[in-house]
Parts: structure tokens; sequence; C-alpha cells
């Protein structure tokens, strides 16, 4: 079925752009992901038509279009296993607009973010977010209180998590004394969406802590920020981060 899928999207990518175009396939290693592309016949720099990413196990990661060169029409991320979505919406000239649909690691619909009126149309009320109380900061003043809305990071809790999958490392010296566990790290997350005053809240040795913090810090600042009785506050949030040899 994945075969008569991707010669399908081929397919249709020809009848609907009318141009000749090649299929090309990339494998930077024995073990790595394939991506399967087309170009232009008259221009291989140019990327033009279906887009897949598989895994050397068949399993579909990734599917999309281009257009002349550009991220076009509907792309979707599937997880590793390529089981779940991670995130589906479309393209125009590379650029990322409308409602996107972002989805956590059990599959659930996360979150909606609208890219071109900048604005999150919908979340996930889950247990956790019902019970979770935030530290809303005012001035000196710190109180632990339930928001209207919590902080919230465009894509969610996956996005974060990519984020910090992509660019941790894991320090030698940890791995070799069996150095495991989880990192707390604290953040402010402003009432602009700005975030400020990373610390370790809680570590564990051996440059973890270090390594840890240094990962969150390279995070963009695409927040928005809690909001209580209607308004946009100032919030401390904890990203904790495991570390572990398994």
């Amino acid at each position: 079925m994945k075969t008569l899928f991707l010669i399908s999207l081929s397919f249709i990518t020809s009848f609907l752009y009318g141009q000749d175009t090649r299929e090309i396939r990339v494998q930077k290693c024995s073990h790595c992901n394939i991506e399967i592309f087309h170009v232009l016949k008259s221009d291989k720099k140019i990327n033009h038509g279906a887009y897949a990413k598989v895994s050397i196990n068949d399993k579909v990661l990734a599917t999309g279009y281009y257009k002349n060169g550009f991220k076009d029409s509907t792309w979707i991320q599937f997880d590793n296993q390529g089981k779940n979505i991670v995130n589906k919406g479309e393209y125009f000239q590379d650029k990322r607009v409308g409602v996107w649909e972002f989805y956590n690691q059990k599959g659930e619909l996360e979150q909606k973010y609208d890219y071109t009126k900048d604005e999150i149309s919908f979340f996930l009320i889950d247990d956790q977010y019902t019970k979770q109380n935030c530290i809303v900061i005012n001035g000196n003043n710190r109180q632990e209180m339930k928001l209207d809305r919590p902080p919230l990071y465009v894509g969610g809790t996956s996005v974060i998590s990519q984020h910090i999958a992509s660019n941790i490392n894991y320090p030698v010296d940890a791995i070799d004394n069996g150095i495991s566990g989880i990192v707390y790290i604290a953040l402010t997350v402003d009432s602009a969406g700005s975030t400020r005053n990373h610390r370790i809240q809680k570590g564990i040795p051996l440059g973890c802590s270090e390594e840890a913090l240094r990962v969150v810090k390279l995070l963009p600042d695409n927040w928005f920020s809690g909001i209580l009785n209607g308004e946009f506050v100032t919030t401390e949030i904890i990203i904790p981060i495991t570390f572990t040899t398994r």
C-alpha cells in the first residue's frame, strides 16, 4: 500500500502541475531515512511535486508537495513509527498558513494554531491542565493559582520535545558514570510572551543540568502568555528533561 501511495502522489503531482519532473531518492547513510521528491527536468535544482520521507522499515514519516521550489499545499509529519500524526497543515510559498493541527505523543489533538491570524484556536484540556496550578509573578510577589489558560507554546509539547531531542547532548562523563535522572529547568514567560530568568531548579551532576539549561535557552520564544481573569500575566513554568542510558 505504501508503494502505491507514493506512486499515486507522483501521478497526482504531474496531473496537477503539468510540468515534466524527475523523481529523486536521497539516503545519506545505510541506516538513515529516505527522502523521495521530484525536481523539474528543465532545472534539477528546483523541487516540484510530491515529497515523502520514509524510514528504512518502510514507514511513511512525512508527506508534502513542492511547487516551483517552495513548500506548497498540505504537509503531514508522522511519528518515528509512522503511526500517529505529529502535525499537519498548509504551506504557501514555503510559509505555513491557515490552521495547523499539532498532536501529542499519545496521538491526541493537542493544539490548533492559525498562522495567518497568529492565534491559538484550540488547546487540549486534559487532567493535567485541570489540576495544574501556575506560579503567577507580579513584581516581587509570587502566588500559585489556577489560570484561565496556562502559557502555551506554539505547536504544543511535541514541538518542545522535538527541539530537546534534536539538540541535547548527553555528557560523556555522565554516561561513563551511569548518571541518569530528570533535570528541571525553570523559566519566566512574561505577559508579552517573552522568556527570561532561565535557571536550574533541580538538577543532576556531571554536566547534565548545564546541558539541559543550554538546550532550553535555545528554544525560540514562541510562547503565548498565561491568562488570568481575562488578562495576560507573567508566570513561571518548569520544563523537565530526562537523561537515561536505556
